[in-house]
């Protein structure tokens, strides 16, 4: 497997506060990774809560280098475990400065071990599966329009137009606890 990434200021923010990790080669016991976090528009210090929390993140795999991962639950386990991680990391450091407080990113984290995708993530970064015949959304948004769409009050038509589109309801450091989707 090879992977690259690259992330996009898009046409309405002055900074980008996304941020995008690669690695081809192994990080602590995994042996790939590949993280998005998309700081959160409009809040401050999106960026820095991106950057820390992928920071916090690999450390944390790093550090848990020993760990066996023998089986799909235990990777699924020490991804999510990571992100927790990478939660209490972000929201502590909101704390400690105004100009931090209530800052948050969403946190999509991937590993492949033997053919396997293994995927935890918080918030409505998307990942998707692609091949030459198709494209497959992998991930949920955690957004108030997909609970909104869950619930039956909108259709899925009518998600791209709503004024609420861009409310995601769970992110990594802006409460003290996130609660973590994993899928393999």
């Amino acid at each position: 497997m090879y992977a690259i990434g690259k992330v996009d200021i898009g046409k309405k923010r002055a900074r980008n506060e996304d941020r995008v990790f690669v690695s081809n080669s192994p990080i602590g016991i995994l042996p790939n990774l590949l993280i998005v976090a998309d700081g959160m528009g409009g809040h401050k210090a999106g960026g820095v809560a991106s950057d820390l929390a992928i920071t916090a993140f690999c450390d944390y795999i790093k550090e848990h280098e020993s760990i066996d991962i023998r089986t799909r639950e235990d990777v699924t386990i020490l991804l999510k475990l990571g992100i927790r991680h990478a939660n209490h990391t972000v929201f502590e450091k909101s704390k400690t400065d105004e100009a931090y407080t209530g800052m948050g990113t969403t946190l999509t984290v991937a590993t492949i071990i033997e053919d396997i995708v293994y995927l935890a993530h918080v918030g409505d970064t998307r990942l998707y599966l692609m091949n030459d015949r198709s494209i497959l959304q992998v991930t949920t948004d955690h957004s108030l329009v997909q609970e909104m769409l869950e619930q039956g009050y909108i259709k899925e038509n009518e998600i791209k137009a709503h004024p609420q589109r861009h409310i995601i309801t769970r992110a990594v450091g802006t409460y003290a606890k996130v609660q973590v989707d994993t899928l393999i």
